[in-house]
């Protein structure tokens, strides 16, 4: 993952450091984990890019603020993987965010109660039938897309974030 964030960190530095570019991120699994990583660096920064100017779609994402895997067991490390389990992408970033999880993915939509063995053998089931697959999904089933509020953009829907987004040109 260190590979890919530097590799995404590099990419944004160099479109970002012309005046009037403007960059969205889109990242899938993995990718989407690599960019919740980006954007607690570009956080961090003292001068960092303007929102108006990036923002960040992401889909399977397993930081999902609202039912990620690597958030539901934040701070597990499994050596053996080498992957730790690092938190939900922050929900308060001032970035433009638009997170889409399908139902039962167990990647992105991992149970909130862990004991309940069921809902776990179908988070599973989830990963293996295709439900964490975001490739391909017909536009009606995005644009209606259900509004989960897990930041201060509560009033915000989909369209509304994605037309935020688009304007990032």
């Amino acid at each position: 993952m260190a590979e890919g964030v530097a590799i995404l960190s590099n990419a944004l530095t160099t479109q970002l450091s012309t005046a009037g570019n403007s960059a969205v991120v889109y990242g899938y699994s993995q990718s989407a984990a690599i960019a919740t990583i980006e954007i607690r660096h570009l956080m961090a920064q003292v001068t960092p890019p303007s929102p108006s100017d990036l923002g960040f779609v992401l889909t399977g994402n397993p930081n999902n603020p609202n039912g990620g895997v690597l958030q539901r067991f934040t701070g597990l490390y499994v050596p053996v993987l080498d992957v730790l389990f690092n938190g939900a992408t922050p929900p308060d970033s001032p970035y433009p965010t638009v997170i889409y999880t399908n139902q039962y993915d167990g990647t992105g939509n991992f149970p909130q109660y862990p004991l309940n063995l069921l809902a776990d053998l179908n988070a599973v089931i989830g990963i293996v039938d295709g439900t964490h697959y975001y490739v391909g999904l017909p536009p009606d089933q995005v644009a209606n897309a259900v509004h989960l509020p897990t930041s201060r953009a509560t009033a915000a829907t989909p369209s509304t974030s994605w037309a935020s987004l688009r304007s990032c040109r």
